[in-house]
């Protein structure tokens, strides 16, 4: 039987399981890693391959400022259910860089969710980043072909950049329980664009499958400065300097593209990589919109041609 496994970004094999117990045996697997056997329709984990005990993985737990552990998931499981844990303690499993939630381990989900008190958000807030409430694989971010980002951002005059600001900003409020105001973090985008750049570039979640290689110093400002420029220059209604002012309207597009083509390659390079957003009624409806503002630009730079009588 050959096995294949996904480490660092990239699948590996094919293995035997004696390839496997060897490489237990000396530390370089766990019972979480992706794996996938001839005749499964998708990647699963080591711990499902037939005929392969894989190790116990080992979970540590903070309770009291106090590291616990080591434990089994079964142990934590028990522990959880028990109330011994709180839900909001932080946990971390081999193959891990940093402590999560403990909803992120393999089948605490449950455990979680059930034990949490009346005030906090239930299974939305607390299932892991990338799982489903219906099984499926949830996308990092706004995640969309780049063919149609920068379609409907250069179409729609930027109406769609606002957009992809809420959709990021819902996103992470979701996920990470911050509790602010998408649309208000998108109305105020130039206050807070670092902060969602940074967030994006340093996400551990995302940084498991793709490093981030644009610099948030440099789009924050390219936008900032793309903005100004707008304000300034649409204030006139000279044919030539409308035209710059569309065509800075259209950088805000281009600075922001490196982003969306980063969180794409995050989702690509997962075991099981999830479906591009499909289209919607709102990404419709702002380039209907975005298009009769390009038709009412050219009707004012057509009319200012026109020569006087």
């Amino acid at each position: 039987m050959n096995v294949y496994l996904y480490k660092n970004e990239q699948p590996l094999g094919p293995f035997t399981t004696e390839q496997l117990r060897a490489k237990a045996d000396a530390g370089e697997l766990i019972r979480s890693d992706p794996a996938w056997v001839e005749g499964w329709a998708g990647w699963q984990t080591v711990a499902e391959v037939p005929g392969f005990a894989a190790p116990e993985s080992v979970v540590y737990v903070q309770k009291d400022g106090a590291q616990r552990g080591p434990f089994t998931l079964e142990q934590v499981k028990r522990k959880f259910a028990g109330g011994e844990f709180e839900p909001t303690a932080l946990a971390w499993m081999e193959g891990w860089k940093e402590w999560q939630t403990p909803a992120a381990l393999p089948g605490v989900l449950a455990f979680v969710a059930t034990s949490l008190p009346p005030d906090r958000p239930q299974p939305s807030a607390v299932r892991p980043a990338g799982a489903a409430r219906d099984g499926t694989v949830d996308p990092f971010y706004f995640h969309i072909p780049a063919w149609r980002f920068a379609l409907l951002g250069i179409c729609s005059f930027n109406l769609f950049v606002d957009y992809w600001f809420y959709r990021n900003w819902r996103f992470l409020n979701d996920r990470d329980w911050l509790h602010v105001w998408p649309l208000w973090r998108t109305i105020l985008w130039p206050f807070f664009t670092w902060r969602l750049l940074k967030r994006i570039s340093f996400d551990e979640e995302t940084e498991r499958h793709a490093t981030a290689t644009f610099s948030v110093p440099v789009i924050t400002v390219g936008l900032i400065a793309t903005a100004f420029c707008e304000g300034q220059i649409g204030r006139t209604r000279d044919g030539s300097m409308l035209l710059i002012w569309a065509a800075a309207a259209l950088t805000r597009t281009l600075w922001l593209l490196p982003v969306q083509l980063h969180i794409n390659r995050a989702n690509r390079a997962r075991p099981a990589p999830p479906q591009y957003d499909r289209w919607t009624v709102v990404q419709i409806l702002l380039l209907l919109v975005g298009l009769l503002m390009w038709i009412g630009l050219l009707a004012i730079l057509l009319g200012a041609e026109e020569p006087a009588v």
